[in-house]
């Protein structure tokens, strides 16, 4: 699964230079991309044999065009369609649905169709300058809703029925562009949040250099850190041992290999909440009518609230003076739910976090 979104982003990345170069979105530029996705050169269908075929039943669901000759004609003329302005004077973002729905059904390669046509999503909205960068992840929305993709998909074959194609299209733009515009945002937050903490608690570690490595991806290892910051090999462990050990990575070992895991941006990519805070170090509020207890980490600067509703929320980048306030307001039987609200909510951000099972 790593090594498919590693060739995801090399081809989506690999299609948006190509874009970006010329303007067009071509065959060869989508014979590019699915190589790069594939891993290999095979091109087009040239035999016979390909059927969708329900997961559940078994039962053939849609049988693509089968003829090489009919593929390539088909192919062209998408290319056509999705160059030619005259050939549909429409919102791009209608055109856009429209040319999703022609790609799957041509269904041209014999494996890798559903990330190529995403990639050729992006791609189109970049050729018409709606994106800059190529940031809308629309997989995410269809995954979520895959029985309902295909439905539609297959209803447009059936019956014509684009009408409820291209609103499902729409709202999956919309709910991407909502969503990542706010992921997107809590990344640069934690990017800063990093930034501030290396240069405070590792001032002799911190380079803009080592930032850019630990957000690259959620994970980074020795060889990488090496390469990019242009430094040995021990160093570089000496690096990740003292990252790991003032909380900024979790070390996990996966055969001979060490992977330094930034943790934070990994819930925040996997849109997972994050965990709780170890309960030893917890402090109960008893005789509060909002919070059950309250807990701190020094070295994530998290602190944390359960309230009686069962809920959970970390307040992000909290100073330890701020808890040590919370610790005396506690202790005092004073409201633990008016220190939330004076002193917490207003001032830090805000993340639920997954519930105990316990």
């Amino acid at each position: 699964a790593a090594k498919e979104v590693h060739l995801y982003a090399d081809a989506l990345k690999k299609g948006f230079e190509l874009v970006k170069k010329n303007g067009l979105l071509t065959i060869n530029q989508i014979l590019q991309i699915q190589k790069v996705l594939e891993q290999n050169n095979v091109g087009f269908r040239k035999l016979p044999g390909t059927k969708l075929i329900n997961d559940k039943t078994g039962k053939v669901v849609y049988t693509p065009p089968q003829d090489y000759d009919t593929i390539i004609q088909l192919m062209r003329n998408l290319e056509e369609f999705i160059n030619n302005e005259d050939m549909m004077d429409v919102d791009p973002l209608i055109k856009m649905a429209v040319i999703h729905h022609q790609f799957e059904s041509i269904h041209p390669f014999y494996d890798g169709n559903g990330r190529t046509g995403r990639i050729i999503n992006i791609l189109y909205l970049i050729q018409k300058n709606l994106l800059h960068l190529p940031v809308l992840y629309l997989s995410r929305y269809i995954i979520r809703y895959k029985n309902q993709y295909y439905n539609l998909l297959q209803d447009v074959r059936q019956t014509a029925n684009w009408e409820s194609w291209i609103l499902f299209v729409l709202d999956g733009i919309q709910e991407t562009a909502e969503h990542e515009v706010v992921l997107i945002a809590k990344i640069r937050n934690l990017m800063q949040a990093f930034k501030q903490r290396i240069r405070t608690d590792l001032p002799k570690l911190y380079s803009q250099d080592l930032l850019n490595n630990l957000f690259k991806y959620p994970y980074t290892k020795i060889e990488y850190l090496q390469n990019e910051l242009e430094v040995g090999r021990n160093t570089s462990i000496r690096y990740l041992e003292a990252l790991v050990k003032a909380g900024f990575l979790v070390k996990q070992k996966k055969g001979r290999d060490n992977f330094y895991i930034n943790q934070s941006l990994f819930d925040l990519l996997a849109d997972t909440k994050p965990r709780r805070l170890d309960k030893k170090t917890a402090i109960l509020t008893p005789g509060s009518n909002a919070t059950v207890l309250i807990n701190y980490s020094s070295r994530t600067k998290s602190l944390e609230v359960e309230f009686v509703g069962g809920h959970v929320y970390h307040y992000l980048d909290v100073e330890a003076e701020i808890w040590e306030k919370y610790q005396s307001v506690v202790k005092s039987r004073k409201s633990s739910g008016e220190f939330v609200n004076a002193q917490l909510k207003p001032y830090y951000e805000t993340i639920e976090v997954e519930k105990s099972e316990d």
